[in-house]
């Protein structure tokens, strides 16, 4: 993803107190890597964004019609 943040999960260790900040102060996410692998695996995002999704997911669950 352009202009996201990735680290494997050793970087993101040693920088987990800064990503956090990032993510709370700044909206900036972070996706973690598997660094065997140099694929996706998790990712760091605000709080208020995982509120929101849950949110969202739960708006969109009641307004599906009911199955025939």
């Amino acid at each position: 993803m352009k202009g996201v943040e990735v680290m494997g999960i050793m970087q993101l260790r040693k920088a987990l107190g800064q990503r956090i900040d990032a993510a709370f102060f700044h909206g900036e996410p972070t996706v973690i890597k598997n660094e065997k692998k140099d694929e996706p695996r998790a990712a760091l995002i605000p709080y208020d964004w995982l509120v929101e999704l849950y949110e969202r997911r739960k708006r969109d669950a009641n307004s599906e019609p009911p199955a025939s």
